[in-house]
């Protein structure tokens, strides 16, 4: 798992609790549903399409849990987060960072790539740089702001703002851990970027571990025959 950065920014809570626990992330279909509607589809019907395929067995490395509110105020890590482009992708394809943090956006490719966003929380425009330049942005408004770059149509990212450090990313098992959450009563929320978001409420004692489950996916759709 990934505990926020952003945590090392603020001063250690005495009466905290951490959150651990697993994000599954489920198809709506059964895996051989799925592999029948696959086939005589081709790959170059996804890249016609700009989609892509989602491998549900690694899906939850995208995935994000996050307390929606804490109260209180809350400064941004000193150093800057970062989404490199490097082989035509960005990496990693999913951030979360606190408001007001800044992110790098290093070209490690030797060709022209452009960073840039209609998002309304952050709407900009990098322009063309190559390697080895960088170029940065401060998100200062919480929410969600989709990367593209005009030149390589598949290239997309998502960066996820948060009002507080209180955020973990994944692993590849959907395992997370959220350290030192003060004592209260909370949302805890998980976010995909292919899916519905999912919360649940959760009390969070003075100290100790809490754990937690949440499902991702396209889920309790009508069936369709």
């Amino acid at each position: 798992c990934a505990p926020s950065d952003a945590l090392r920014a603020i001063s250690t809570v005495t009466r905290a609790a951490d959150i651990v626990g697993l994000v599954h992330v489920k198809p709506k279909l059964s895996d051989a549903e799925y592999q029948k509607q696959l086939k005589g589809l081709k790959d170059d019907f996804y890249k016609m399409q700009g989609a892509e395929r989602l491998d549900y067995k690694t899906a939850a490395l995208r995935a994000v849990v996050y307390i929606e509110e804490v109260k209180g105020e809350f400064n941004p890590p000193a150093s800057s987060a970062r989404i490199v482009q490097k082989g035509a992708a960005f990496d990693p394809p999913v951030l979360a960072v606190m408001v007001g943090t800044t992110v790098d956006f290093p070209n490690m490719d030797n060709l022209f790539h452009n960073v840039f966003s209609y998002s309304k929380v952050k709407p900009f425009d990098l322009g063309l740089y190559k390697s080895v330049a960088t170029k940065s942005i401060t998100f200062d408004k919480p929410g969600q702001v989709t990367l593209y770059c005009s030149i390589h149509r598949n290239m997309k990212a998502d960066i996820l703002i948060l009002q507080n450090p209180y955020f973990s990313t994944c692993d590849a098992k959907g395992a997370f851990k959220i350290a030192n959450v003060p004592a209260g009563t909370y949302t805890v929320t998980a976010w995909h970027d292919r899916f519905p978001e999912t919360s649940k409420e959760m009390e969070i004692p003075a100290e100790g571990v809490v754990d937690a489950e949440l499902v991702l996916g396209v889920l309790d759709l009508p069936q369709i025959k």
